[in-house]
């Protein structure tokens, strides 16, 4: 490689970090500060660190450092634990924005971790005492070396894969499968620009390839924050909005739809007795459910959370027996929930509807009406609660 293409090499790198600051620099200061986002932010970090070392490792690789055991070994070995480290917490983040349960619990992340730190410790006792193994009298990087730096990282991001294109076969939701597939976009697109990064290290074609899948990554999850709610990842009253306009102008003529309005019983008291990190399940587990319901009803109803425990689901039919059906899956699915999941406390919801057709007015008055029936609901049942206690 000539000087001047080594320059380009190592210019191209920092052109990709500048890239990755600007979007650390906006994700850290943004509005959604949920833990998943921490580690999608150290994902940015390590990519910012991989450049640095992978510039590093060119200048040394072309004698433009001095190429000796010392700086061979430091560049080497910092790429191979920079890369593991990306490859676990992207890992991490996929599994927490996909809603896995497990990996909200330190002991279980921690278990994910360990491949990453063990992998880690072995190159770093490797280079420190076995050199031989990693390059040789050349400072060439041997086989064993490419193997042992690619096989871990490889293996998180084909699970990250694997799981997220699981998750597209299992749901419903056009938004959820679009974000899977976002997901598997990058994880394919960081193995193969990898790949070909081993084969031809003349090319910075795994920065590139890295910086144009993470900036898609990136601006996909800004048109979640302006579309989804950031707890329950179910469209927001935004998104809701412009909906319901693109659906009423589709046609001049009669459009009818349903709103259906649905609010968990004794929320506040969740809230207030067991706190909002229970409240927040429980808004959760009521957006699951939601949308296993609505996953299996003709109409493909439209779910939206409107604030706090409301939910909001658009259902373009004409018929109120449809509506009525689904009104009563979703308070059996709550009561299913309740009896098989039982907590410290009730978990029901219920529910109120009313037609809409031709107009955004007569959306908002469709609202109102379904509020109405809605607390109509909701005194019946505190009702008949009191009565049989």
């Amino acid at each position: 490689m000539n000087g001047n293409y080594t320059l380009f090499y190592v210019e191209a790198n920092m052109v990709c970090l500048i890239l990755f600051l600007l979007m650390l620099g906006k994700s850290v200061h943004g509005v959604d500060h949920q833990a998943k986002q921490r580690f999608f932010n150290i994902v940015l970090m390590c990519h910012i660190d991989y450049f640095i070392c992978d510039s590093f490792w060119i200048l040394v690789l072309n004698e433009f450092l001095p190429k000796n055991r010392l700086t061979v070994s430091i560049a080497n070995l910092g790429n191979a634990v920079i890369l593991s480290t990306i490859c676990c917490f992207w890992f991490t983040y996929v599994e927490m924005d996909q809603g896995a349960e497990y990996i909200q619990k330190k002991n279980y992340r921690y278990m994910i971790q360990a491949p990453a730190v063990i992998l880690s410790l072995f190159h770093i006792i490797a280079f420190l005492f076995f050199p031989s193994l990693m390059m040789d009298e050349n400072y060439n990087m041997t086989i064993f070396y490419t193997i042992s730096f690619v096989l871990i990282p490889i293996t998180y991001i084909l699970a990250a894969v694997v799981r997220s294109f699981l998750k597209v076969l299992s749901s419903d939701d056009p938004s959820t499968k679009l974000r899977c597939l976002t997901i598997m976009f990058y994880g394919i697109g960081v193995v193969v620009f990898g790949i070909i990064q081993t084969t031809d290290l003349q090319i910075p074609i795994f920065c590139f390839g890295c910086t144009i899948t993470m900036v898609y990554m990136y601006l996909t999850s800004l048109d979640d924050l302006v579309s989804l709610d950031p707890l329950t990842s179910l469209n927001n009253r935004a998104q809701l909005n412009r909906y319901v306009i693109q659906e009423l102008q589709r046609s001049s003529e009669d459009n009818p739809h349903y709103v259906v309005m649905l609010d968990l019983n004794d929320f506040k008291s969740i809230n207030d007795k067991y706190g909002h990190i229970e409240g927040d399940k429980a808004l959760l587990r009521s957006s699951e459910l939601i949308k296993q319901v609505c996953g299996k009803d003709k109409n493909r109803p439209f779910i939206a959370r409107y604030g706090g425990d409301e939910f909001i689901l658009v259902v373009k039919t004409a018929k109120e027996k449809d509506i009525k059906e689904l009104a009563d899956n979703l308070k059996k699915a709550f009561k299913e929930e309740n009896e098989n999941n039982p907590k410290d406390y009730e978990f029901s919801a219920c529910v109120g509807y009313a037609p809409f057709e031709g107009s955004y007015k007569s959306f908002l008055k469709a609202i109102e009406e379904a509020d109405t029936n809605l607390y109509e609901e909701k005194s019946e049942f505190y009702s008949n609660r009191k009565r049989s206690r």
